[in-house]
């Protein structure tokens, strides 16, 4: 038993440094990635990229060479050719028309590089893969997961807002549209981001901040009828909250415009609309 943990022992303690391939193999990997590259072939790109970054890997963590130069070159270009091993497989994805190409291409990259700069890049791209292959259950638990790598990228912020829009989690709702609005650069996305945050502000009874986010909304919402007279309709209300909490008569006087455009729109929320519009008027003449 004794010579047995003894022979464990050192079997352990002399276990060998990983051997890398040699520096040729990493070359002729980057020499075939460049090569496919050239013909477009996408097959080709993944595999030789994929190859390139294990090999890469493999030198950086292989015994040092006895030369320190020769140490130190290869490792530099180990670097080298391990990112441009990423760029290669990002830069295919960002290209391809494919769906399922797309998929398998940022695949491939988050598992040989999962902290890959190139990552974020792709995420609005997956997404869209994502909704084009039917797969549209696996969208929120990966905008979910992105997020967190990638807190500006307005295709995550709009699928989180959305989702939790949907499932009545106000909170988040109101947080990531709030977060839409301000990282969009489009004016479409930044109305619906407001919307979102001022609508979920709204079912939480925060007037205030309810009735800055909708009144930022209304700008870049006109064109969506269903969003702008719902954005309409709880303005009326949140400004006649905020009214009785203020004593702002001009407060109220919003609340009854905001009603009575609301209620013009038609829709769903009309009649209740013109109902609040024509309390609240009557109201409005004896409000002090």
């Amino acid at each position: 038993m004794l010579l047995t943990s003894l022979v464990v022992g050192l079997t352990m303690a002399w276990a060998p440094v990983p051997q890398a391939a040699p520096i040729s193999e990493l070359q002729n990997a980057y020499k075939e990635l460049k090569a496919s590259e050239e013909k477009k072939d996408v097959d080709s790109i993944k595999k030789w990229a994929l190859e390139t970054a294990k090999l890469s890997q493999e030198t950086k963590k292989a015994k040092p060479d006895a030369d320190a130069e020769v140490q130190k070159s290869n490792l530099a270009f180990a670097d080298e050719v391990g990112a441009y091993a990423e760029y290669a497989l990002s830069a295919a994805a960002l290209t391809s028309t494919d769906n399922k190409q797309v998929m398998d291409l940022r695949d491939a990259l988050a598992e040989v590089a999962p902290d890959s700069k190139y990552l974020a890049g792709l995420n609005g791209k997956y997404i869209s893969a994502l909704e084009g292959t039917g797969q549209q259950k696996k969208v929120f638990p990966f905008a979910e997961k992105a997020i967190a790598k990638d807190p500006g990228n307005e295709s995550l912020l709009y699928v989180l807002a959305a989702t939790y829009f949907e499932r009545q989690s106000w909170s988040n709702a109101a947080t990531f549209g709030t977060r839409l609005a301000q990282n969009s650069k489009r004016a479409q996305l930044i109305g619906r981001g407001w919307w979102y945050a001022g609508c979920a502000l709204a079912a939480q009874q925060k007037w205030g901040p309810a009735d800055k986010a909708l009144r930022a909304a209304l700008p870049n919402i006109k064109g969506e009828t269903a969003l702008y007279s719902e954005a309409l309709f709880q303005l009326g209300i949140a400004d006649y909250q905020l009214a009785h909490i203020t004593h702002d008569k001009v407060m109220m006087r919003d609340a009854v415009d905001f009603s009575e455009q609301a209620s013009k729109l038609g829709g769903a929320r009309a009649g209740q609309a013109a109902n609040n519009a024509y309390t609240m008027r009557k109201e409005l003449s004896t409000f002090r």
